[in-house]
């Protein structure tokens, strides 16, 4: 009886630390959309964006789709971007959108890398998108 418990109590921590450390993903930089995969035959979908805090609300950003910008020419900034500043000082910007409507309904169907650079070139966030 006493090692029964023993093991609930183990598992129980064991939980409790994956529950913690798994909370903070959702603070990562990085580029989600859900559903993963689009069709663009009238489905809706969301875009989630996170920037790192060390971005600021000036800095010249751009989105690249398979090293290319997205749309040709975009340059941005996070304050005029949608992106509203979190307490922890990361950007969030979450938009709900339908297809065939969206720009990512003009992307060829396969599986697509997307990254937001800075002025200088550097990924600060990045992610994939599968177009059906």
């Amino acid at each position: 009886m006493a090692v029964a418990g023993v093991v609930v109590v183990v598992v129980a921590v064991i939980a409790a630390v994956v529950l913690v450390s798994g909370s903070g993903s959702s603070d990562r930089p990085g580029i989600t959309y859900d559903p993963s995969s689009l069709s663009c035959t009238g489905e809706s979908f969301t875009v989630t964006m996170r920037l790192p805090a060390t971005v600021g609300a000036a800095d010249d950003l751009a989105m690249l789709v398979d090293g290319q910008v997205f749309p040709a020419g975009t340059v941005w900034t996070p304050g005029q971007g949608g992106f509203v500043v979190q307490s922890n000082g990361t950007w969030l910007m979450r938009a709900t959108q339908q297809t065939p409507a969206a720009s990512e309904c003009l992307l060829a169907p396969g599986t697509h890398t997307l990254e937001i650079v800075d002025a200088s070139g550097a990924t600060i966030a990045q992610g994939s998108l599968a177009r059906q």
